[in-house]
């Protein structure tokens, strides 16, 4: 299964609801391509939660070394 390794936690504002949203960004192993998910999302997930790349739909595991 393909790795994704945490790089930073970003603060943006949420342009709904004007507030702000703590995001995770994640860089692939395999091509370099990164990608940001809801940080409060990540925290909601268990051990067994399968999760999709966003480019591929493949599964892949995040990791944060």
């Amino acid at each position: 299964m393909e790795k994704a390794k945490f790089v930073q936690q970003v603060s943006v504002v949420d342009p709904d609801s004007g507030l702000p949203v703590e995001v995770a960004i994640y860089k692939l192993e395999s091509n370099g391509a990164m990608f940001g998910v809801d940080s409060s999302y990540i925290l909601g997930l268990s051990e067994d939660d399968p999760v999709n790349c966003p480019f591929t739909g493949d599964l892949i595991e995040l990791v944060e070394e």
